[in-house]
Order: C-alpha cells, then structure tokens, then sequence
C-alpha cells in the first residue's frame, strides 16, 4: 500500500525541539514505518518568516539526492506575503512549475486569521494548490466559520485539516457537512469507530493519511487497517487521493511510480503481521484500561449506544485485535450512582466474565453506601478485580479523606487502582504519596500523567515508588517517545490500556506495536505486567 503523510515537517524551532532536524532524519523515521512519500514544510516558514523557509526547504531538496521522489514540498503562505514582491514571485514561480502543489498556513504562529488569506488566493487560484490547516490553528474565535468561508469562496483549492483531536469533532463535522472540499487527515483521529463514522456520513473520499509527530508513530496505519472500510478506500486514504488532489499529475504519478514495495523495520516482530489488519494470535494483550456503559462520554462523537450493543461491539472488537481479556469501569457509575451501577456493571458482564471483569468506581461523594460490607460482597464475586478513580471529575482532591476508604481495601487485598492521572485533582505527585502510605497495594497512573508536563512527573513517581506503574493509554500527548520513556522506568512498569469504548484499540495498540520496542518488552506490557499484578490480590 501506497503512503503519502500529510503531516510532516522538519528543521528548527525556537518553541520547541522538533522531531526532525533535517530531511534525511525524516526520511529514516519514513523508512522505519514503511511511508513512501511525505508533503513536508520547513519549521522556519511555519513558525518564523515563508519565504526564508520555503527557500530552504527547496535548497535542502535540492541537496539530497534520497529525497526527490519521497518529499513533496509544501510552501508557508501568510497574508502578508501579498506585500512582499519577492515571496509573490517565488509562489508564482514554484506553482506554475508544478514541483509545488500544497501550501500550509499558520495563523496562530504568523499572528492573522483566516479570513485574510482571501486576496493572496485570488492570487494563487489559478494553480489549484492543496491547503493544510492544523486544527490547533482553527480552534481561536471564530477560526472553523472562517475557514468555512474561505472554503466556499475558492471550491477548486482543496483544504485538509490535520492533527484533529476530539474536541474538534463538534466543529470539524460541521465543516465537512457545509464544505466539500475540505477532508481529514486520520493522525490522531483516536476516537472509536471515528473514520467510518466520517465515511458514513461524508464519505471516504473525505479521509487522508497522516503520520502525525514521531510519538504517533503507526497508530494512524492501524486504525486504518481496522477501519472496517473496504480495501479500495484503504487504498485511496493510505495515499493515493490526495495525491490525485495535487494540481500537477505528471508529477503525481512520477511520485508514485517511483515508490517501491517498502517493508516496514520496527523492532519487533509483530507490528508487521498486526498492520496487514488481521490482528494477533501469538502474544496474550490484556486491555486493562477500558469502559462499558450505555453511554460513550459527553463531547465524544463515539455512536454505540445502549450497554447490550456496547458489550457486543467490546468483545468483537478484541477479537478482531487479538485481545483476549479487558478489564473495565462503568460510565454508569463513574458518572452516576455507584451502588446500583457498579453491581449493573458485574451482572451485565457476567456472560462475558472470561474475557471482562472490572474496576470498582468508587465515588467519595457517595463513600456512606461504599462500605466494607459493600466491597466485601462485590469482590468476592470474582467480577472485580480493582478500583477506578476519577478524581478530576468527581472534582474531589485524592488527598480528601473520603477516598481513604478505597485506598485501606486496596491496602488489605493487595489491589490495584487505576486513576484518571490528568488534571489538579489526581496529580502524579498525589498518587506517590498515597503509594508510599499504602505500600501494599498497587497504583496505576492512567495516562501516564497526562499532557506534556505531566509525563516527567508520572515517570519520577514510578520511579521512586515500586507500587506505582505507568498505563499506555491517551498518552500520546506528550510528544517524546516511548523508547525514552520505557529507558527511565522499564518496560516491567508499564501497563497497556486503550480507554475504549471511547479510545480505538487498534489506533491505541498500533501506537505501541509500532515503536522501537523488543519483543520480550512487548510481551511485559501487553500482559505480563498486569497479570502480576492481578495475581498478589489475597
């Protein structure tokens, strides 16, 4: 399959270290995960002056050889450029010579809005070029009804939005249902089931690849590849539309062309089975960070509904991935009554109980009816294995004492706690200290701590306390890379989740498969760990 990303850059940035300083590290890192070909902008025309980028971006082409049939340079383009004669002439030169086909804008970083590119495409329309937007670009006043505008006002420009993240579902729908022109890049499209959900609603044809930042790595081509869309729309996302999209065919068809049958060269031997789409079946993957309900969380455009079509989906889904157990909250009681809805939980799994059990969610609003008496009759069912703290939520700090009720049972059974690490409520540094009170007992922090501050505070927390560990899932946030993480802490401290029914496996799991990561260290993380784990319960 043909792999054009949409989403690269290289160079340097004041703001931060990229991932990439120059073209031919870009091009190993394509070579690693099996990309053929990348529209690529320089760091300095998207976050300093264009035409200084976009010149150096062509001189860098110009100075390596490897990277004439792989990189499809993208020019920066801003509205002040229309008073520069010299830019104009530059983006009018390398248009109409049809080595250029795409521009990129950065309003946040170039201080304009969207609306202001209106005159300079008057200028360049005639060229027909591909746009990219980031949609962190789009999410100030008014950004997604501007380009809305602009969209409409240049139909023959086609413009695709990268690095969506679920809170630009709302927006971002109602985008694509006014514009036919504009598309999806699929690098962080986590959401569950969310690129049929586009599909079916706007069409595949609205869908194209993207790698994303270095600590995606795969996860784009797995939730591709389990996308449930036909071979033919993998086929035309993976690459070939948007390389259809470019002004300049001949061009187009010279990339493709001269693209090869790439093998992918990750370190382990299972991502390249798992990317061919039909799961695992030789290495035992435990989900220890997932949902059931009979409703997906509040802003998440995820559309099963009702706990009966959520279960079938949950188990079918794992099948399909080579997961062989889960392990589970209620979004019932994490977000309503836990008494009733933590015992709704463990009957309606019942059935399913070899492949799920469940995580006690333990509410300190509701600590009364939490009894000893209570947890007593729950966990001795066999049903749950653990407890689920969502702190941030419950707006409940983990230094309130009316947690200390789930951290003594915890304590006493040798449980693990899995919590929602991710905002001031529940910080890595809260969870240490409880760990260190409570030695008997294990703390998972899900997310691995959350954003980019929040990563370096998980992993000191785990580090200094034997009883803490890191879970895998959402933690795609920060943007340093797993091998780093895993050489500070170990791999026998990391636990894998996937926060489905809202987060998709496959994105999750591929995310991982995908990194440089040995097989042995895979085998700690998919099971091994938490099965240790689940087996100190006394």
């Amino acid at each position: 399959m043909f792999y054009l990303d949409s989403t690269a850059i290289y160079g340097y940035s004041s703001y931060e270290k990229l991932d990439y300083s120059s073209l031919e590290e870009l091009l190993a890192e394509m070579d690693r995960l099996g990309v053929h070909a990348a529209l690529t902008v320089n760091a300095v025309a998207a976050r300093g002056h264009s035409l200084e980028g976009n010149l150096q971006l062509m001189e860098d082409l110009e100075a390596c050889p490897a990277a004439r049939d792989r990189i499809l340079p993208v020019l920066a383009v801003a509205p002040k450029n229309f008073y520069e004669k010299e830019s104009m002439a530059f983006f009018h030169e390398m248009l109409s010579s049809g080595r250029v086909g795409a521009l990129a804008i950065y309003p946040v970083a170039a201080k304009f809005h969207v609306g202001q590119l209106e005159r300079i495409f008057l200028e360049l329309r005639q060229y027909r070029p591909v746009v990219l937007v980031d949609c962190e670009d789009l999410r100030v006043e008014m950004g997604y009804e501007l380009l809305a505008e602009l969209a409409a006002k240049f139909p023959e420009m086609s413009f695709v939005l990268r690095n969506s993240m679920w809170g630009d579902d709302g927006p971002m729908f109602d985008l694509l249902w006014r514009c036919k022109n504009v598309l999806v890049e699929n690098s962080r499209l986590h959401e569950n089931g969310m690129m049929r959900t586009i599909a079916e609603h706007f069409g595949a044809d609205r869908l194209v690849y993207g790698r994303g930042y270095r600590s995606l790595s795969g996860a784009s081509m797995a939730s591709l590849a389990y996308s449930g869309l036909s071979a033919e729309e993998r086929e035309q996302i993976a690459g070939k539309r948007l390389l259809s999209l470019l002004p300049n065919q001949k061009e187009a068809q010279r990339i493709l062309a001269a693209a090869g049958d790439m093998q992918p060269k990750v370190t382990n031997r299972y991502w390249a089975e798992f990317v061919k789409g039909k799961g695992l079946s030789d290495v035992r993957i435990i989900d220890a960070h997932t949902h059931l309900g009979g409703f997906p969380s509040q802003g998440w455009y995820v559309t099963t509904l009702g706990f009966e079509n959520a279960l079938a989906s949950f188990l079918a889904r794992a099948k399909e991935l080579g997961i062989c157990h889960m392990i589970t909250s209620g979004m019932e009681a994490l977000h309503g009554d836990p008494l009733s809805n933590n015992r709704m939980l463990e009957e309606k799994t019942e059935k399913a109980r070899d492949a799920v059990t469940c995580y006690y969610a333990y509410n300190p609003h509701y600590r009364d009816v939490l009894t000893e008496k209570e947890l007593d009759e729950r966990f001795a069912s066999g049903g749950f294995v653990g407890f689920k703290i969502l702190a941030d939520y419950w707006k409940v700090e983990l230094t309130d004492p009316r947690f200390d009720g789930a951290w003594s049972y915890a304590d006493k059974h040798r449980l693990p706690v899995l919590f929602h690490c991710w905002g001031p409520f529940n910080t890595p540094e809260m969870i240490a200290d409880i760990a260190s009170r409570y030695p008997n007992a294990t703390f998972i922090i899900g997310h691995s701590g959350g954003g980019e501050a929040g990563r370096p505070r998980a992993v000191r927390a785990c580090l200094e306390h034997a009883n803490v560990y890191l879970e895998y899932c959402g933690s795609f946030v920060p943007k340093c890379t797993w091998r780093q993480a895993l050489d500070q802490v170990g791999a026998e401290k990391l636990i894998f989740g996937t926060d489905t029914l809202v987060h998709d496996q496959a994105w999750e799991l591929g995310r991982l498969l995908s990194e440089d990561i040995t097989d042995e260290e895979l085998r700690l993380i998919l099971s091994e760990n938490i099965e240790r784990i689940l087996a100190r319960r006394s």
